[in-house]
């Protein structure tokens, strides 16, 4: 149990206690605590956690992402580690590209993109818009991969892998204080010229845009893990978060997550949210 939850729990048992004792003062100071313990928690940041993709052929989609941009393996053939961010690939025969929609693209960061694209260059992919230098910020281009899936390159010394979600919305001031307010994360600048949310190392971006709902596209949808999915949900739930899927069992194979759920924001940008990994790390059931 964390500190949070011990302290909001010995709290809320000495304010019964303060009850049964008629001291009501203590009782009433001692519930307060209780509610300020709730509100940080409320605030917390989750942690961004997974990028699923979809491709005809999740292993061959893994073996990809390893081989050209960097990923390590991950816990099954299905899903890679980008840092400590996971991709899962989902089998999906006719993802529609990604570009355009909520979740437009995803970024990676290399030391020499120069010898980035040129190691690119026969993988598959295609070219969308050149590396071109971006004033003040960094070297950047876009690619696709061979399953539709929107990719924008750079040359960022300071977060090499993968480097940002980039999201397409009516509002990105208005996108990015949703988030905030019910996945935590850090307010920043992306080198000071771009404003975003940090997650860890890994950046939540926004453009003005008009999109499709991600479901069903390339880059499906994200997700994030908390330490107490059915306490999140509540609070997420009351903060007007659209849960299309509600809290339940995975199923019951290797590697598949012991509860979650997904949820949708308001401009059709799908969300994975499933329970914190075990201290003991990754393995069946934990994914």
């Amino acid at each position: 149990m964390n500190l949070e939850k011990r302290m909001t729990k010995r709290a809320g048992l000495a304010a019964v206690l303060g009850v049964i004792l008629g001291d009501v003062a203590s009782a009433g100071a001692l519930m307060a605590v209780c509610g300020e313990i709730s509100r940080r928690a409320r605030s917390m940041t989750f942690t961004f956690d997974q990028v699923h993709l979809g491709v005809p052929d999740p292993e061959a989609a893994a073996r990809w992402y390893r081989q050209y941009l960097g990923a390590t393996r991950g816990e099954h053939t299905d899903r890679v580690m980008c840092g400590d961010t996971r991709f899962i690939f989902l089998k999906n025969e006719m993802a529609a590209p990604s570009r355009g929609s909520a979740i437009d693209h995803v970024g990676f960061s290399f030391a020499d993109l120069d010898a980035g694209m040129q190691a690119l260059n026969g993988s598959g992919m295609r070219v969308t818009t050149p590396v071109t230098e971006i004033a003040g910020m960094y070297r950047s281009g876009f690619i696709e991969d061979p399953w539709g899936a929107r990719i924008e390159v750079v040359e960022d010394p300071e977060t090499i892998g993968f480097h940002h979600v980039h999201l397409q919305v009516p509002d990105p001031a208005v996108a990015r204080d949703w988030y905030v307010k019910r996945f935590g994360g850090a307010q920043a600048r992306l080198k000071g010229h771009v404003d975003g949310l940090r997650y860890g190392d890994v950046w939540l971006l926004a453009d003005r845009g008009m999109a499709h709902p991600s479901r069903g596209h390339a880059i499906d949808h994200i997700g994030w893990r908390m330490a107490d999915l059915l306490v999140a949900a509540a609070t997420l739930k009351a903060q007007d978060l659209r849960f299309t899927t509600e809290p339940h069992p995975g199923p019951a194979t290797a590697y598949a997550p012991a509860m979650m759920s997904f949820a949708e924001d308001p401009w059709g940008g799908k969300t994975r949210v499933t329970p914190a990994l075990s201290a003991s790390g990754p393995g069946p059931g934990l994914s």
